[in-house]
Protein backbone atom coordinates (compact mmCIF):
# COMPACT_ATOMS: atom_id res chain seq x y z
CA UNK A 1 0.00 0.00 0.00
CA UNK A 2 1.51 3.52 -1.28
CA UNK A 3 0.10 6.41 0.07
CA UNK A 4 0.15 9.69 -1.57
CA UNK A 5 2.18 12.46 0.86
CA UNK A 6 -0.26 15.16 -1.34
CA UNK A 7 -3.92 15.49 -2.32
CA UNK A 8 -3.25 14.81 -6.06
CA UNK A 9 -5.30 14.31 -9.27
CA UNK A 10 -7.01 11.23 -10.57
CA UNK A 11 -4.28 11.00 -13.38
CA UNK A 12 -1.33 11.89 -11.64
CA UNK A 13 -2.45 9.63 -8.02
CA UNK A 14 -2.62 6.40 -10.82
CA UNK A 15 0.99 7.43 -12.59
CA UNK A 16 2.47 7.67 -8.95
CA UNK A 17 1.35 3.76 -8.16
CA UNK A 18 2.64 2.97 -11.98
CA UNK A 19 6.05 4.67 -11.33
CA UNK A 20 6.32 3.15 -7.52
CA UNK A 21 5.72 -0.28 -8.98
CA UNK A 22 8.52 -2.92 -10.31
CA UNK A 23 5.83 -5.12 -11.82
CA UNK A 24 5.63 -6.39 -15.07
CA UNK A 25 1.91 -5.67 -15.83
CA UNK A 26 -0.36 -2.86 -14.38
CA UNK A 27 -4.15 -3.54 -13.34
CA UNK A 28 -5.82 -0.16 -12.48
CA UNK A 29 -8.73 -0.89 -10.47
CA UNK A 30 -11.06 2.25 -8.88
CA UNK A 31 -11.88 1.50 -5.51
CA UNK A 32 -15.79 0.85 -5.89
CA UNK A 33 -14.78 -2.19 -8.13
CA UNK A 34 -15.14 -5.89 -6.44
CA UNK A 35 -12.94 -8.93 -8.29
CA UNK A 36 -14.17 -11.83 -9.15
CA UNK A 37 -12.65 -15.40 -8.70
CA UNK A 38 -10.30 -15.96 -11.87
CA UNK A 39 -10.62 -12.45 -12.84
CA UNK A 40 -6.59 -12.18 -13.06
CA UNK A 41 -5.25 -15.13 -14.56
CA UNK A 42 -7.10 -14.01 -18.64
CA UNK A 43 -5.69 -10.89 -18.04
CA UNK A 44 -2.44 -11.97 -17.31
CA UNK A 45 -2.01 -14.32 -20.12
CA UNK A 46 -3.48 -12.40 -22.72
CA UNK A 47 -0.36 -9.99 -21.96
CA UNK A 48 1.97 -12.51 -21.46
CA UNK A 49 0.87 -13.42 -25.48
CA UNK A 50 1.66 -9.71 -26.62
CA UNK A 51 2.46 -6.82 -24.46
CA UNK A 52 1.11 -4.88 -26.90
CA UNK A 53 -2.59 -5.67 -25.60
CA UNK A 54 -4.56 -3.03 -23.12
CA UNK A 55 -6.59 -5.55 -21.69
CA UNK A 56 -10.28 -4.46 -20.07
CA UNK A 57 -12.06 -7.47 -18.22
CA UNK A 58 -16.26 -7.31 -18.13
CA UNK A 59 -17.30 -5.07 -15.67
CA UNK A 60 -20.16 -6.04 -14.43
CA UNK A 61 -22.85 -3.90 -11.60
CA UNK A 62 -23.29 -3.96 -8.32
CA UNK A 63 -26.35 -2.57 -7.07
CA UNK A 64 -25.88 0.96 -5.04
CA UNK A 65 -28.95 0.12 -3.20
CA UNK A 66 -28.99 -3.63 -2.32
CA UNK A 67 -24.89 -4.65 -3.05
CA UNK A 68 -25.90 -7.86 -5.07
CA UNK A 69 -23.61 -8.17 -7.80
CA UNK A 70 -25.11 -8.67 -11.18
CA UNK A 71 -23.54 -10.12 -14.52
CA UNK A 72 -23.66 -8.13 -17.81
CA UNK A 73 -25.73 -4.59 -17.51
CA UNK A 74 -22.24 -2.55 -17.14
CA UNK A 75 -19.55 -2.33 -19.61
CA UNK A 76 -17.69 -4.29 -22.01
CA UNK A 77 -16.42 -2.98 -25.60
CA UNK A 78 -16.73 0.82 -26.04
CA UNK A 79 -16.70 2.74 -28.58
CA UNK A 80 -17.00 7.13 -28.50
CA UNK A 81 -19.74 9.56 -29.52
CA UNK A 82 -18.49 12.95 -31.09
CA UNK A 83 -19.22 14.54 -27.91
CA UNK A 84 -16.31 11.93 -26.60
CA UNK A 85 -18.57 10.15 -24.82
CA UNK A 86 -19.14 6.34 -24.49
CA UNK A 87 -21.06 4.68 -26.15
CA UNK A 88 -21.25 0.55 -26.83
CA UNK A 89 -19.62 -1.07 -30.01
CA UNK A 90 -20.51 -3.94 -31.39
CA UNK A 91 -18.35 -6.90 -29.95
CA UNK A 92 -17.08 -9.85 -31.68
CA UNK A 93 -16.39 -12.56 -28.66
CA UNK A 94 -16.81 -15.51 -31.08
CA UNK A 95 -19.36 -18.33 -31.60
CA UNK A 96 -19.43 -19.09 -27.89
CA UNK A 97 -18.69 -15.77 -26.72
CA UNK A 98 -15.36 -16.18 -24.93
CA UNK A 99 -13.13 -14.76 -27.33
CA UNK A 100 -11.49 -11.84 -26.89
CA UNK A 101 -12.72 -8.52 -29.01
CA UNK A 102 -11.67 -5.71 -29.97
CA UNK A 103 -12.66 -2.13 -28.59
CA UNK A 104 -11.99 0.90 -30.13
CA UNK A 105 -11.70 2.33 -26.63
CA UNK A 106 -11.97 1.44 -22.75
CA UNK A 107 -13.53 2.58 -19.26
CA UNK A 108 -10.63 4.72 -18.16
CA UNK A 109 -9.69 3.70 -14.56
CA UNK A 110 -10.32 -0.27 -15.54
CA UNK A 111 -7.76 -2.09 -17.44
CA UNK A 112 -4.29 -3.69 -17.47
CA UNK A 113 -1.46 -3.38 -19.51
CA UNK A 114 2.35 -4.16 -19.58
CA UNK A 115 4.34 -1.57 -17.49
CA UNK A 116 6.94 -1.15 -19.62
CA UNK A 117 4.58 -0.64 -22.58
CA UNK A 118 2.32 1.38 -20.54
CA UNK A 119 4.92 4.11 -19.75
CA UNK A 120 6.46 4.01 -23.22
CA UNK A 121 3.35 5.12 -24.65
CA UNK A 122 2.81 7.55 -22.22
CA UNK A 123 1.02 6.65 -19.28
CA UNK A 124 -1.94 9.24 -18.67
CA UNK A 125 -1.86 13.08 -19.87
CA UNK A 126 -0.56 14.49 -16.48
CA UNK A 127 -2.50 17.73 -17.84
CA UNK A 128 -5.80 15.99 -17.34
CA UNK A 129 -7.17 17.25 -13.94
CA UNK A 130 -9.99 14.70 -12.08
CA UNK A 131 -11.58 12.36 -14.19
CA UNK A 132 -13.86 11.85 -18.07
CA UNK A 133 -11.56 11.87 -21.44
CA UNK A 134 -8.66 9.61 -20.38
CA UNK A 135 -10.20 6.81 -21.64
CA UNK A 136 -10.45 8.40 -25.11
CA UNK A 137 -6.72 9.53 -25.33
CA UNK A 138 -5.44 6.29 -23.91
CA UNK A 139 -7.27 4.28 -26.38
CA UNK A 140 -6.98 6.67 -29.79
CA UNK A 141 -3.09 6.63 -28.25
CA UNK A 142 -2.63 2.97 -27.82
CA UNK A 143 -4.15 1.87 -31.44
CA UNK A 144 -2.21 4.96 -32.95
CA UNK A 145 0.71 4.28 -31.75
CA UNK A 146 1.17 0.60 -32.16
CA UNK A 147 -0.88 -1.41 -29.23
CA UNK A 148 -5.01 -2.58 -29.73
CA UNK A 149 -7.64 -3.42 -26.87
CA UNK A 150 -9.36 -6.14 -25.98
CA UNK A 151 -12.25 -6.97 -23.87
CA UNK A 152 -11.96 -9.95 -21.89
CA UNK A 153 -15.22 -11.57 -21.66
CA UNK A 154 -13.52 -14.62 -19.18
CA UNK A 155 -12.41 -12.28 -16.67
CA UNK A 156 -15.36 -10.11 -14.80
CA UNK A 157 -15.49 -7.65 -11.94
CA UNK A 158 -18.25 -5.51 -10.07
CA UNK A 159 -18.57 -1.71 -10.34
CA UNK A 160 -20.72 0.11 -8.15
CA UNK A 161 -22.94 2.50 -10.83
CA UNK A 162 -23.80 5.03 -7.93
CA UNK A 163 -27.54 6.31 -8.09
CA UNK A 164 -28.24 10.06 -8.51
CA UNK A 165 -31.33 10.21 -6.42
CA UNK A 166 -29.12 10.46 -3.31
CA UNK A 167 -26.61 13.04 -4.93
CA UNK A 168 -28.45 15.77 -6.07
CA UNK A 169 -28.71 14.88 -9.89
CA UNK A 170 -25.18 14.59 -9.66
CA UNK A 171 -23.26 11.14 -9.25
CA UNK A 172 -19.83 12.29 -9.22
CA UNK A 173 -19.18 16.15 -8.55
CA UNK A 174 -16.78 16.98 -11.20
CA UNK A 175 -17.05 20.49 -12.99
CA UNK A 176 -18.08 19.64 -15.97
CA UNK A 177 -15.54 22.33 -17.87
CA UNK A 178 -12.94 19.98 -16.38
CA UNK A 179 -14.51 17.49 -18.42
CA UNK A 180 -14.46 19.14 -21.24
CA UNK A 181 -11.42 20.34 -20.87
CA UNK A 182 -9.77 16.69 -21.43
CA UNK A 183 -11.53 15.61 -23.98
CA UNK A 184 -10.91 18.98 -26.19
CA UNK A 185 -7.02 17.94 -25.23
CA UNK A 186 -7.38 14.88 -26.87
CA UNK A 187 -9.21 16.17 -29.68
CA UNK A 188 -6.37 18.75 -30.21
CA UNK A 189 -3.68 15.95 -30.06
CA UNK A 190 -4.88 12.76 -31.37
CA UNK A 191 -8.06 13.86 -33.61
CA UNK A 192 -6.84 15.71 -36.75
CA UNK A 193 -8.80 17.42 -38.70
CA UNK A 194 -11.66 15.91 -36.93
CA UNK A 195 -11.11 17.38 -33.73
CA UNK A 196 -13.30 20.48 -34.82
CA UNK A 197 -16.34 17.83 -34.90
CA UNK A 198 -15.75 17.78 -31.30
CA UNK A 199 -15.14 21.52 -30.43
CA UNK A 200 -18.36 22.33 -32.35
CA UNK A 201 -20.32 19.53 -29.70
CA UNK A 202 -18.30 21.15 -26.98
CA UNK A 203 -18.69 24.25 -25.01
CA UNK A 204 -15.62 26.18 -25.20
CA UNK A 205 -13.46 26.42 -22.18
CA UNK A 206 -13.68 29.68 -20.42
CA UNK A 207 -10.57 32.23 -19.85
CA UNK A 208 -10.15 31.18 -16.52
CA UNK A 209 -9.63 27.37 -17.39
CA UNK A 210 -6.70 27.05 -20.26
CA UNK A 211 -6.21 24.25 -22.55
CA UNK A 212 -2.52 23.46 -21.00
CA UNK A 213 0.50 22.83 -22.74
CA UNK A 214 -0.17 20.21 -26.06
CA UNK A 215 3.39 20.30 -27.28
CA UNK A 216 4.51 17.29 -24.44
CA UNK A 217 1.59 15.06 -26.08
CA UNK A 218 2.57 15.92 -29.90
CA UNK A 219 6.14 15.51 -29.70
CA UNK A 220 5.09 11.92 -28.37
CA UNK A 221 2.82 11.35 -31.05
CA UNK A 222 5.84 12.26 -33.20
CA UNK A 223 8.20 10.27 -31.53
CA UNK A 224 6.46 7.11 -31.47
CA UNK A 225 5.30 7.98 -35.41
CA UNK A 226 1.68 7.19 -35.02
CA UNK A 227 -1.07 6.75 -37.25
CA UNK A 228 -3.39 9.39 -38.16
CA UNK A 229 -6.97 9.58 -36.75
CA UNK A 230 -7.91 9.08 -40.59
CA UNK A 231 -6.19 5.29 -40.09
CA UNK A 232 -8.07 4.82 -36.25
CA UNK A 233 -11.22 5.37 -38.29
CA UNK A 234 -10.89 3.46 -41.22
CA UNK A 235 -9.26 0.42 -39.09
CA UNK A 236 -10.69 0.68 -35.39
CA UNK A 237 -14.14 1.70 -35.99
CA UNK A 238 -15.71 1.19 -39.74
CA UNK A 239 -19.07 0.94 -38.00
CA UNK A 240 -18.99 4.19 -36.76
CA UNK A 241 -21.05 7.43 -38.15
CA UNK A 242 -18.30 9.67 -39.64
CA UNK A 243 -19.99 13.61 -40.65
CA UNK A 244 -18.96 14.46 -43.80
CA UNK A 245 -16.42 17.43 -43.26
CA UNK A 246 -13.61 19.49 -44.85
CA UNK A 247 -11.37 22.39 -43.93
CA UNK A 248 -14.61 24.65 -45.42
CA UNK A 249 -16.68 22.58 -43.26
CA UNK A 250 -18.86 26.01 -41.26
CA UNK A 251 -19.90 25.34 -37.69
CA UNK A 252 -21.07 26.80 -34.65
CA UNK A 253 -24.18 28.94 -33.34
CA UNK A 254 -26.25 31.08 -35.79
CA UNK A 255 -27.17 34.24 -34.68
CA UNK A 256 -29.51 37.20 -36.03
CA UNK A 257 -27.36 40.31 -34.77
CA UNK A 258 -30.85 42.24 -34.16
CA UNK A 259 -32.42 40.10 -31.70
CA UNK A 260 -29.28 38.68 -30.40
CA UNK A 261 -31.04 35.49 -31.17
CA UNK A 262 -29.49 32.36 -32.01
CA UNK A 263 -31.27 29.36 -33.37
CA UNK A 264 -31.82 26.52 -31.06
CA UNK A 265 -32.87 23.47 -30.77
CA UNK A 266 -35.24 23.81 -27.15
CA UNK A 267 -34.11 20.67 -26.36
CA UNK A 268 -36.05 18.59 -29.02
CA UNK A 269 -34.51 15.20 -29.90
CA UNK A 270 -37.47 13.37 -31.29
CA UNK A 271 -38.16 13.42 -35.47
CA UNK A 272 -40.75 16.37 -36.19
CA UNK A 273 -40.16 18.44 -32.94
CA UNK A 274 -40.26 21.84 -33.65
CA UNK A 275 -37.39 24.02 -32.54
CA UNK A 276 -36.70 27.60 -32.36
CA UNK A 277 -34.30 30.99 -31.30
CA UNK A 278 -33.27 31.75 -28.19
CA UNK A 279 -31.12 34.23 -26.54
CA UNK A 280 -27.60 33.57 -27.82
CA UNK A 281 -25.26 31.65 -24.73
CA UNK A 282 -22.17 31.04 -26.78
CA UNK A 283 -22.08 27.42 -24.91
CA UNK A 284 -22.10 25.78 -28.20
CA UNK A 285 -24.82 22.77 -26.45
CA UNK A 286 -28.16 23.01 -28.54
CA UNK A 287 -27.45 26.25 -30.47
CA UNK A 288 -24.69 24.33 -32.32
CA UNK A 289 -25.03 23.79 -35.56
CA UNK A 290 -22.69 22.56 -38.53
CA UNK A 291 -23.02 22.60 -42.30
CA UNK A 292 -22.05 19.61 -44.22
CA UNK A 293 -20.88 19.03 -47.83
CA UNK A 294 -24.12 17.91 -48.94
CA UNK A 295 -26.21 21.20 -47.84
CA UNK A 296 -27.56 19.47 -44.34
CA UNK A 297 -27.54 21.35 -41.16
CA UNK A 298 -26.75 19.08 -38.56
CA UNK A 299 -26.97 19.39 -34.90
CA UNK A 300 -23.48 18.34 -32.81
CA UNK A 301 -25.54 17.50 -29.73
CA UNK A 302 -27.68 15.00 -31.16
CA UNK A 303 -24.71 12.78 -32.79
CA UNK A 304 -24.64 15.02 -35.71
CA UNK A 305 -27.51 12.58 -36.80
CA UNK A 306 -30.12 15.11 -36.75
CA UNK A 307 -30.90 17.75 -39.02
CA UNK A 308 -32.94 20.72 -39.67
CA UNK A 309 -36.18 20.08 -41.65
CA UNK A 310 -38.23 22.34 -43.34
CA UNK A 311 -42.11 21.60 -42.16
CA UNK A 312 -43.73 24.48 -44.05
CA UNK A 313 -44.56 26.35 -41.55
CA UNK A 314 -42.08 26.06 -39.46
CA UNK A 315 -38.59 23.97 -38.71
CA UNK A 316 -37.82 20.63 -36.76
CA UNK A 317 -35.49 18.02 -36.45
CA UNK A 318 -35.09 14.85 -38.30
CA UNK A 319 -32.93 12.09 -38.94
CA UNK A 320 -30.27 13.18 -41.77
CA UNK A 321 -30.89 12.08 -45.08
CA UNK A 322 -29.14 13.31 -48.25
CA UNK A 323 -32.15 13.00 -51.15
CA UNK A 324 -34.57 14.65 -48.67
CA UNK A 325 -34.87 17.94 -49.88
CA UNK A 326 -36.81 19.54 -46.82
CA UNK A 327 -33.45 19.16 -44.81
CA UNK A 328 -31.55 20.84 -47.36
CA UNK A 329 -30.60 24.73 -46.68
CA UNK A 330 -27.95 27.73 -47.84
CA UNK A 331 -26.51 30.66 -46.37
CA UNK A 332 -26.50 32.82 -49.42
CA UNK A 333 -24.41 36.48 -49.91
CA UNK A 334 -27.63 38.08 -48.14
CA UNK A 335 -27.08 35.85 -44.72
CA UNK A 336 -30.46 34.15 -45.08
CA UNK A 337 -30.78 30.60 -44.54
CA UNK A 338 -32.72 29.23 -47.77
CA UNK A 339 -34.72 26.43 -47.64
CA UNK A 340 -34.83 24.30 -50.86
CA UNK A 341 -38.23 25.38 -51.42
CA UNK A 342 -36.95 28.97 -51.60
CA UNK A 343 -38.31 30.39 -48.35
CA UNK A 344 -36.21 32.25 -45.53
CA UNK A 345 -36.16 31.56 -41.76
CA UNK A 346 -36.26 34.64 -39.87
CA UNK A 347 -36.65 35.76 -35.94
CA UNK A 348 -39.55 37.93 -34.18
CA UNK A 349 -39.31 39.34 -30.79
CA UNK A 350 -42.85 37.62 -30.07
CA UNK A 351 -43.13 35.60 -27.12
CA UNK A 352 -43.32 31.53 -27.50
CA UNK A 353 -44.06 29.36 -25.39
CA UNK A 354 -40.22 28.12 -24.92
CA UNK A 355 -38.49 31.04 -25.39
CA UNK A 356 -38.74 35.13 -25.23
CA UNK A 357 -38.53 34.65 -29.44
CA UNK A 358 -40.11 32.85 -32.20
CA UNK A 359 -38.55 31.62 -35.16
CA UNK A 360 -40.72 31.57 -38.59
CA UNK A 361 -40.68 31.10 -42.31
CA UNK A 362 -41.10 33.50 -44.85
CA UNK A 363 -40.63 34.89 -47.88
CA UNK A 364 -37.16 35.49 -48.82
CA UNK A 365 -37.10 39.45 -48.29
CA UNK A 366 -34.06 42.37 -47.53
CA UNK A 367 -35.04 42.09 -43.76
CA UNK A 368 -32.98 42.20 -40.75
CA UNK A 369 -34.87 39.73 -38.91
CA UNK A 370 -33.57 37.09 -41.57
CA UNK A 371 -30.44 37.78 -41.63
CA UNK A 372 -28.00 35.09 -39.55
CA UNK A 373 -24.31 35.16 -38.79
CA UNK A 374 -21.97 32.17 -38.47
CA UNK A 375 -20.29 32.99 -34.47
Amino acid sequence: METAEREEATAEARMEGVWRSDAPVTIFLDSHIEATRGWIEPILARIAEDKRHVVVPSIDTIGAEDMVYRVGGGLGVLGFSWTLGQDPYMADTGPDGSHPAKSPVMAGGLFASDTREFLRLGGYDPEMRLYGGEEMEIGFRTWMCGGDIEYLPCSHVGHIFRTPAYWKGQVYKVPGEEISRNKLRTAEVWMDEYKSLVQFASSPLPASLPIGDLEPRRQLRQKLQCKDFRWYLQTVTPHLFVPKISPQTKGGALRNQVLDACLDTLGSRLPGDTIGCYPCHGQHGTQAFVEDESGLLRVPQLGYKMCLSMENSFVSVRPCQEKDERLKWSLDSNLHIRSSQGTCLQASDQASTRSPFTLNVGTCQDDKSQEWHWS
